[in-house]
């Protein structure tokens, strides 16, 4: 789900399935912005850091040590040569990790800028939840709030909001390619400015990236993101509410990639723009809406392909020379039965329910990521899925249990009967029968029920009635004792049935 108050901790689904992306809407209500990224922990399993130091920065930071004891500010951690007296930019080297410790506690950092100028890694705290990087400053801010400069860095595990008057939120510049940010969710509200939420440069990666752009009657619009270059931009949720592009691509570029994305705009979806030089750009497995036009592309030697993705061809544009290629199979998101059929679009929960077409409907290349938004296996069915969403079908029913434990028996020995205690653990039927004995339950046609809870049910174990059994009934009366062997059958409720023996011994006197 793209989009929560800067505080929410928990996901938010609902029923509605008819609409995709933000059509007909301008404005999204609080109660409605929920986010995957803020409410899923950062189940990142830990693997190795990169060779170097390891530091660690703390909302509550001092001092320079940068120690997992002893943390630092964010911004000492990243950029230590940034502060007199506390470090030069030979203290922090390539091959460096800074570990964002969460603490249940956001990184206000107001005016502050991060700058990643080494091939480092800065990643969220293996296990916990995403720590957030906010900023809500009333004046306009000359740099974006998170900018890599360096090639080779990494970003990963993090949150990013901003609000007001504010640039970007996050950066990663053409010098920093090939960078990579991953299991990133950005959010901008009230982002009152025309430059783009978050861009990207060069030939650099953004994937399993959650990032909204929040719009009222009242502000700037702008893109949400921006790309340009060869990038590799896959397994995300791209969105924007107001009547700007989602994803705006400028050239030139060779190689653009776009992969197992969705894509939901008031307006155009993907725009691209050959205001600096041809482009090519490739769109495979995504799930495109846009409330007016779905992909546009305009300028001479821009040019688009669309294959295995689910869209409205009807609201393809071309114009200035640009040319989209379709290259089939695409779904038609018009056609009966071809419209994604998605948990809370409205909301921005574009995970798929049951039944969605675009559903094992998409084709793997080698620039597929192995892994969905939320971090599960790319392909988990027949096929890979169109979006960023792989669906997840529901574990197969587990058999309950029916299994029984035989309990004490208690016999009455003036009738030559008795009460077999069997422990149950849980509802369905019982009965038992046997040789010369009375049937009950099951067969007999009185199924003996069993409560939710399960628990001691008393089975009574008495000669059967007439000819079957009058040797037993002799037996009693003549010799008082008699030996049986009785058959108890369990049938749990949506389970499979279990009978077990037990020899008995009945007495009358």
């Amino acid at each position: 789900m793209l989009g929560t108050p800067p505080d929410a901790n928990d996901k938010v689904a609902g029923d509605d399935v008819s609409v995709i992306g933000i059509r007909k809407r301008r404005r999204v209500a609080w109660a409605a912005r929920s986010a995957i990224g803020a409410s899923l922990v950062l189940a990142l399993a830990a693997p190795a850091l990169a060779v170097g130091d390891t530091r660690y920065a703390s909302p509550t930071g001092s001092g320079d040590t940068c120690t997992e004891v002893s943390p630092c500010t964010l911004k000492t951690a990243i950029n230590p040569g940034s502060f007199p007296g506390l470090g030069s930019p030979d203290d922090i080297q390539d091959g460096d990790t800074v570990i964002v410790l969460s603490e249940g506690a956001n990184y206000n950092l107001g005016t502050v800028r991060l700058v990643v100028d080494h091939a480092i890694t800065v990643r969220g705290e293996p296990g916990e939840l995403r720590p957030t990087l906010a900023s809500d400053v009333s004046g306009f801010q000359p740099a974006p709030l998170l900018q890599v400069t360096a090639p080779g860095a990494t970003v990963e595990g993090l949150r990013v909001t901003v609000s007001g008057p504010q640039t970007e939120a996050l950066d990663i510049a053409s010098s920093a390619a090939p960078s990579t940010m991953r299991d990133i969710y950005v959010e901008g509200v009230d982002h009152d400015t025309s430059v783009p939420l978050a861009s990207i440069e060069g030939a650099s990666t953004l994937e399993r990236a959650e990032i909204v752009r929040f719009h009222s009657a009242t502000e700037t619009n702008g893109e949400t993101l921006h790309t340009t270059g060869d990038v590799l931009v896959r397994d995300s949720f791209i969105r924007n509410t107001g009547s700007e592009g989602a994803i705006r691509t400028f050239g030139p570029s060779t190689a653009a990639r776009f992969r197992n994305l969705t894509v939901a705009s008031g307006s155009t979806a993907i725009f691209g723009v050959g205001s600096f030089g041809p482009q090519q750009l490739s769109i495979r497995n995504s799930l495109i809406d846009g409330s007016t036009t779905d992909v546009a592309m305009t300028g001479a030697g821009v040019e688009a392909s669309i294959t295995y993705s689910n869209y409205n061809p009807g609201q393809i544009s071309e114009s200035g020379g640009a040319t989209v290629t379709e290259t089939p199979p695409n779904q038609d998101s018009t056609a009966p039965g071809l419209f994604p059929i998605l948990v809370d679009p409205v909301s921005g929960d574009f995970r798929q329910r049951a039944g969605s077409p675009t559903i094992d409907a998409g084709s793997p290349d080698a620039f597929t990521g192995a892994f969905d938004i939320d971090g599960e296996p790319r392909t988990m069915g027949a096929a890979i899925d169109i979006g960023g969403d792989e669906f997840s079908p529901p574990p197969p029913p587990t058999e309950p249990s029916n299994a029984f434990e035989f309990g004490k028996l208690k016999r009455n020995k003036k009738k030559g009967t008795a009460r077999l205690s069997v422990s149950l653990p849980g509802p369905g039927e019982i009965g038992l029968r046997g040789k010369k004995l009375q049937r009950i339950g099951l067969d007999s046609g009185k199924a003996a029920s069993v409560g939710e809870d399960g628990g001691e049910v008393r089975l009574k174990v008495r000669p059967a009635k007439g000819k079957k059994g009058k040797r037993l009934r002799e037996r009693l009366r003549t010799e008082g004792k008699a030996k049986v062997k009785a058959k108890v059958t369990y049938v749990p409720s949506g389970g499979t049935a279990n009978t077990r023996a037990k020899k008995l011994k009945l007495v009358r006197r």
